[in-house]
C-alpha cells in the first residue's frame, strides 16, 4: 500500500510517488510552485505530434484533489458498470456503405442515444443560427432535420442546459424549466450520469490549459457548497465512469515534463488511483461498460517502444495492469469492452475497421479496405448498439453509413 504524507500537496505527492518508482534521485524543491513554462523544445515536440498523428487521429494528441494526501486503499470494491445498449431493431445491410447526406456536409458523425439517428452541426444557408441536426440511420433516403437548436447541452444527463454567464453557470431543465446556478467561473462542466454530481475545472484556453496548475472541483448538481478535489499541471476531466460517482483525470504531476498521468478520481472524498502513465498520453476513452479505458502515448524518445495504443483497466487498485496493442491507428468502442479501430496506413483503396475483445485480446476484421471506406481526419463513430458506423466521407464530405456484422 502506498501512502503520502499529508503535508505533501496532492500534485507534489503523485509526482514523489512516481520517481520514487522510476528511481529518481532528484526532486523539485517544491513542485507546487509556479515555474518556467514548457521548454521550446517541448513546444517543438508538440507541433511533431500534430504532424504525425494528423492523418491517424486528425489532429495532434491533447496535452489534453479536499485531502492533501494520496492512499491506495488494499482493496477497492468493484463499481457499478453501465447496462448494455439494446441492439436497435432495424432493417440491415451488413458490409454494405451507403451515403446518408449528399452534397458535402459538416463536422459530426454522432450518434442519437437509441441508436436511431446520426448527429452533426449544421447551418445551411439561410438558417439563423448554428444548430444539431439529424438524419434516421433507416429506412434509407431520409433527410436532415433540425433536433436542436441548443448546442449547449451537458454529457450526463440530455434534458441540461448549461449557459455561462460571468463567474457562474446557469443550468436549466428543458423539461421542467427549472433553472440554477453553479460556481463555475465559466469553466468546462460535466454531469454524473445520474444527474447527481457536477464536476468542473479550470480552462482559461491556450498556453495555460497546458502550462498552468488547473484545479477541479465539485458539488450536487443541483447546486451545494463547492468542494476542490484536486491540481495538476495542464489537469482536464474526461468522463464520468458509471457509477457517477469517479471519474478519469488527465494531468501532469511534474510541470517540466510531457509525463501525464491517467487517474480516477473519487469525487466524494478525493481518493485517487493512478490508472496508466506516459509521455504525452492522450486520447483516453472510456469503454461503454466503464470497465477499460484506450489512450495513446507518442514521442517517447527514450523509450520509443511505449508509443503506442494503451488499454488499462479503471477497476484496479495499483499502477502497472495496463497493456499496450499491437494497433497504430484511431479507435472507438463498440459495445461492452470490444474496442473498433481504423488502423493507420496508406491504402488508396480503402480503409480497413477491425475489433478487439480487451477481455481476451482477440481480434476480428469487421470491414475490409476494399470497401473503399476514406475518413475525414478523426471524424468517425459507432452507433451506441455496436450495429453501425457512421463517418464523414474525406473525398465529397458526404455523410456516410455502413452496419457492421
Amino acid at each position: 500500500m502506498l501512502v503520502v504524507a499529508a503535508a505533501l500537496p496532492v500534485v507534489g505527492a503523485l509526482a514523489l510517488a512516481i520517481a520514487v518508482r522510476e528511481g529518481a534521485a532528484v526532486l523539485p524543491a517544491d513542485l507546487s510552485e509556479a515555474g518556467d513554462r514548457l521548454s521550446r523544445d517541448a513546444r517543438q515536440v508538440v507541433g511533431e505530434a500534430a504532424i504525425g498523428l494528423a492523418g491517424v487521429l486528425g489532429g495532434a494528441p491533447r496535452p489534453t484533489m479536499p485531502p492533501s494526501a494520496v492512499v491506495v486503499p488494499p482493496t477497492i470494491p468493484v463499481l457499478p458498470t453501465a447496462p448494455a445498449a439494446p441492439r436497435l431493431s432495424r432493417g440491415t445491410m451488413p458490409g454494405a456503405p451507403r451515403r446518408l447526406l449528399a452534397g458535402g456536409c459538416c463536422p459530426g458523425a454522432w450518434w442519437s442515444a437509441d441508436s436511431a439517428t446520426v448527429l452533426y452541426i449544421d447551418r445551411p444557408a439561410g438558417a439563423p443560427v448554428t444548430a444539431l441536426y439529424g438524419v434516421d440511420a433507416w429506412p434509407p433516403g431520409a433527410q436532415g432535420r433540425v433536433v436542436d437548436r441548443e448546442i449547449g447541452r451537458v454529457p450526463g444527463a440530455m434534458s441540461l442546459r448549461v449557459e455561462p454567464q460571468g463567474n457562474v453557470s446557469v443550468v436549466r431543465d428543458s423539461i421542467s424549466g427549472e433553472r440554477w446556478t453553479l460556481p463555475t467561473d465559466g469553466n468546462p462542466l460535466l454531469l454524473s450520469p445520474d444527474g447527481a454530481r457536477a464536476v468542473w475545472w479550470e480552462a482559461t484556453g491556450g498556453r495555460a490549459d497546458v502550462d498552468g496548475l488547473n484545479r477541479v472541483w465539485t458539488a450536487a448538481a443541483r447546486g451545494g457548497e463547492p468542494v476542490e478535489l484536486a491540481s495538476l499541471w495542464g489537469l482536464r476531466v474526461v468522463e464520468f465512469l458509471p457509477d457517477s460517482i469517479h471519474v478519469l483525470v488527465l494531468g501532469r504531476p511534474f510541470r517540466e515534463r510531457p509525463l501525464y498521468s491517467l487517474l480516477r478520481l473519487n469525487t466524494l472524498d478525493g481518493d485517487m488511483v493512478e490508472l496508466a502513465r506516459g509521455e504525452w498520453l492522450a486520447e483516453p476513452l472510456l469503454s461503454p461498460d466503464g470497465r477499460w479505458v484506450a489512450y495513446l502515448t507518442s514521442l517517447d524518445r527514450a523509450n520509443p517502444t511505449r508509443n503506442g495504443v494503451w488499454l488499462a483497466p479503471t477497476q484496479t487498485d495499483s499502477y502497472g495492469a495496463a497493456r499496450k496493442l499491437d494497433v497504430v491507428g484511431a479507435y472507438r468502442w463498440r459495445t461492452g469492452s470490444t474496442l473498433a479501430y481504423v488502423p493507420f496506413g496508406l491504402d488508396v483503396e480503402g480503409q480497413e475497421l477491425w475489433q478487439l475483445d480487451a477481455d481476451t485480446g482477440a481480434t476480428r476484421l469487421l470491414l475490409a479496405a476494399d470497401l473503399g471506406i476514406r475518413i475525414a481526419g478523426n471524424d468517425w463513430s459507432i452507433s451506441p448498439d455496436g450495429g453501425s458506423m457512421a463517418w464523414l466521407d474525406e473525398r465529397e464530405r458526404d455523410l456516410w453509413l455502413v452496419d457492421l456484422p
